[in-house]
């Protein structure tokens, strides 16, 4: 039938819903915050970490 129904769950993936603890989102509210005066440094957590990094949109474009 030509009709296609892919499916992922895009736990690694960046998007705008991404949690205020993930690094993307610790670096630019860093950021703003270093800017705006509120603080001198930019805590980011265990650096060792590895993880798969893209956006989940490409991801779902891909399959689609």
């Amino acid at each position: 039938m030509g009709c296609t129904s892919p499916a992922g769950i895009l736990f690694n993936h960046e998007s705008p819903r991404r949690g205020e603890n993930f690094v993307t989102r610790k670096i630019t509210r860093g950021l703003a915050a270093i800017l705006a005066g509120e603080t001198e440094e930019l805590v980011l957590g265990n650096l060792d970490a590895a993880r798969d990094w893209g956006f989940a949109g490409d991801y779902v474009e891909a399959c689609g």
